[in-house]
C-alpha cells in the first residue's frame, strides 16, 4: 500500500500535469476530487472561490492574503476568460493603472463584456469584480490582462479619474508615444469635449506638441475644441514631462512631487548644522547595538544584543562554536555589522561635505553586497543575486501593494535618483528616500534595512540624530508604509519618524509591559541644539 508521502507525490504529479508548472491558478475540474482534497489538506492548494484553486507554499499560514494577492491578476484573467469566453476587457481606469505599471490589487476591478450582468462578484479578502454589460472597445493584452490601448483608455477615462488617481493619470499622459494614439479614438467618436480636456492636460505637463496635434486634428475634422476644462488640478509646481518617459519613471517622479508637501506638514523640526562631527559619530556608534537589534527584528530575524556585540568585537567564530553556527540569524547580524560600518563611513563623508544624494547612488549597491556577503560565503544566498537589482516579481507579506515589475526597476531607480538629487530639503530626502526605495523594492533582499540606512544618511545631512525604528513600533511602521503605497498618504510615516527623532534611542530589546519610551533631552551644545 502506498505511503502518505507517495500519495502526495502522485497528487502533485497530477497537479503538474494539470498545468500548475505554467500557472499557479487552475479550475478545480482539472483535478480529481481525491487529489484536490489531499493537496488542500496538506497545504499545497487553497480554494480561491468555488471552482477555482491556487497553488501555495505548504509552509504559508492559513488565512494569509499574500498568495492570493500574488495570484490575483492571473486569477482575474483566467476567471474572465472562462466566464466570458475571452470576450472582455478591463475598463479605462484599470487599463490605465496597468499601462502605468501599477499592479497593486484594487478593492474592485471593473471589466466590460457583452455577456456581463452589471453585478458585482465578491472575491477573497474584500476584493471584488464588477462586470459591466457593453459592447467591446478595442483591446490588447498586457501582462496577461485584456486592456484598452493607452490612447483609448485616456479618451474613455472619467474626468474624476484624473483628480482621484493623479499619479497614474500623469504617468499615462507622460508615457504616451504618439499623439495619433489619442487622436484616432477622439475622431472616431467625435469626442470634442474630451479632446479639449486631454489637450489641456497634456499642455499642463509640458507636452504642448501632443496638445497641438489633438487641437489641429479635431479642428480639421470639423470639431470645435476648448481647453477651458483641465482635469489635472493641483499638479505639483514644476512637474513637467516635455518628452515621453517610461510609465514607471513618470510614476516615481509624480509620486515624489505629490508626497513632498505631506512630508513637510508632518515633519516640522527644521534641519540644523552639525557642529561637532566627532560627537555625532560617537553617538552613532553608541546606537549600533540597538539599531541592529531592532532593524533585524523588524525583518523577522531572531537576534540578541549579546550576539550583535559578539560580532562587533570579532568574537563570533562559527568554526569553533555550535551556537555560532545558528547561521541564518548570525549571518544576518554579521552582514548588518559590516554594512553598518560602511554606512557610518558614509555619514562621516556627508558631515565632511560630500553630496548626500549622490553618495546614495554611488554606494547603495556596495552596502547590499556587503550585507549579504557572509550569507553567500555560507551558501545561504546565491552569489549571482549580488549582481544587481532583482530579476523577478516580488510580493509583500499581507499587502495589496505590488512593487515595480522587475523589467522596470532600472527605469524606476533612475527616476528615484533624479528626484533624490534634485531635492534640497533633508527631511524630504530622508522620508521619501526611504519610502520610495522600498516602494520600488529594487533588491532581491534587504530592501527595508537598506531603506532605513538611506533614511539615516539623509537625516544626518540635516543634523538629525541617527534614528531607530523600534520593533515595538513595527505594526505602526508597516501600516504607515502601506498607507503611503496604497493611499499616497505619507504623513503617517513622516510623523512616525519625526516622533522617533524626539525620543531617546530604544534599548536593544522590546519594551516591557506599560513601559513608555523616553523623550530625548534638549541639549544646549553639541551636534543638535
Amino acid at each position: 500500500m502506498p505511503t502518505l508521502n507517495q500519495k502526495i507525490a502522485t497528487s502533485l504529479e497530477s497537479l503538474r500535469a494539470a498545468g500548475a508548472d505554467r500557472a499557479c491558478v487552475l479550475r478545480s475540474s482539472a483535478l480529481s476530487r481525491t487529489d484536490q482534497e489531499r493537496l488542500v489538506v496538506h497545504g499545497y492548494l487553497r480554494q480561491i472561490m468555488p471552482g477555482w484553486l491556487m497553488v501555495v507554499d505548504p509552509n504559508s499560514r492559513a488565512g494569509d492574503s499574500t498568495p492570493y494577492y500574488a495570484n490575483f491578476w492571473k486569477f482575474l484573467s483566467m476567471y474572465c476568460d472562462d466566464r466570458f469566453d475571452g470576450r472582455w476587457v478591463a475598463d479605462a481606469q484599470t487599463s490605465l493603472r496597468l499601462h502605468a505599471g501599477e499592479h497593486t490589487v484594487p478593492r474592485q476591478v471593473v471589466v466590460i463584456s457583452p455577456g456581463a450582468n452589471n453585478r458585482s462578484q465578491d472575491f477573497p479578502f474584500k476584493t471584488s469584480l464588477f462586470t459591466m454589460r457593453a459592447n467591446l472597445p478595442s483591446s490588447e493584452v498586457k501582462n496577461g490582462i485584456r486592456v484598452m490601448p493607452l490612447g483609448e483608455a485616456l479618451v474613455r477615462a472619467a474626468p474624476t479619474f484624473f483628480e482621484q488617481e493623479q499619479t497614474i493619470a500623469l504617468a499615462a499622459l507622460a508615457s504616451l508615444g504618439s499623439a495619433s494614439e489619442v487622436v484616432a479614438p477622439l475622431l472616431a467618436g467625435g469626442h470634442s469635449v474630451v479632446a479639449g480636456r486631454l489637450a489641456a492636460a497634456f499642455r499642463s505637463i509640458g507636452r504642448s506638441g501632443v496638445a497641438d496635434e489633438i487641437i489641429g486634428a479635431m479642428t480639421a475634422g470639423g470639431h470645435r475644441v476648448s481647453e477651458r476644462d483641465n482635469p489635472l488640478q493641483g499638479v505639483p509646481p514644476g512637474l513637467s514631462f516635455r518628452r515621453r518617459v517610461s510609465p514607471v519613471a513618470a510614476r516615481v517622479t509624480a509620486l515624489w512631487a505629490s508626497l513632498r508637501p505631506g512630508v513637510l506638514e508632518a515633519f516640522a523640526q527644521e534641519p540644523q548644522q552639525v557642529e561637532d562631527t566627532g560627537r555625532y559619530l560617537v553617538d552613532v556608534d553608541e546606537r549600533y547595538v540597538a539599531d541592529a537589534y531592532h532593524s533585524l527584528s523588524i525583518e523577522g530575524y531572531q537576534v540578541t544584543p549579546e550576539l550583535i556585540e559578539k560580532i562587533r568585537l570579532g568574537d563570533w567564530k562559527p568554526e569553533n562554536s555550535e551556537a555560532d553556527r545558528d547561521q541564518r540569524n548570525a549571518l544576518a547580524a554579521k552582514g548588518y555589522a559590516e554594512c553598518f560600518k560602511l554606512v557610518r563611513g558614509a555619514v562621516a563623508d556627508i558631515l565632511a561635505g560630500e553630496e548626500a544624494a549622490q553618495l546614495i547612488q554611488d554606494r547603495h549597491m556596495s552596502w547590499f553586497r556587503t550585507m549579504f556577503q557572509p550569507s553567500v560565503a555560507a551558501g545561504l544566498f546565491l552569489s549571482e543575486r549580488l549582481a544587481g537589482y532583482r530579476g523577478h516579481f516580488i510580493y509583500l507579506d499581507g499587502s495589496r501593494y505590488v512593487p515595480v515589475a522587475h523589467a522596470s526597476v532600472q527605469d524606476a531607480m533612475d527616476a528615484y535618483f533624479d528626484c533624490l538629487e534634485a531635492e534640497a530639503d533633508p527631511r524630504v530626502r530622508s522620508i521619501l528616500g526611504h519610502f520610495i526605495f522600498t516602494y520600488i523594492h529594487p533588491l532581491p533582499d534587504g530592501n527595508g534595512r537598506i531603506g532605513r540606512f538611506i533614511m539615516n544618511t539623509q537625516l544626518a545631512s540635516g543634523g538629525y540624530p541617527w534614528t531607530i525604528v523600534p520593533v515595538d513600533e513595527r505594526a505602526r511602521y508597516m501600516r504607515s508604509l502601506d498607507a503611503a503605497s496604497l493611499e499616497h498618504d505619507v504623513r503617517p510615516f513622516a510623523g512616525l519618524v519625526s516622533e522617533l527623532i524626539l525620543r531617546e534611542p530604544p534599548p536593544p530589546r522590546k519594551r516591557a509591559p506599560d513601559e513608555e519610551p523616553s523623550l530625548r533631552e534638549e541639549q544646549e551644545t553639541g551636534y543638535r541644539p
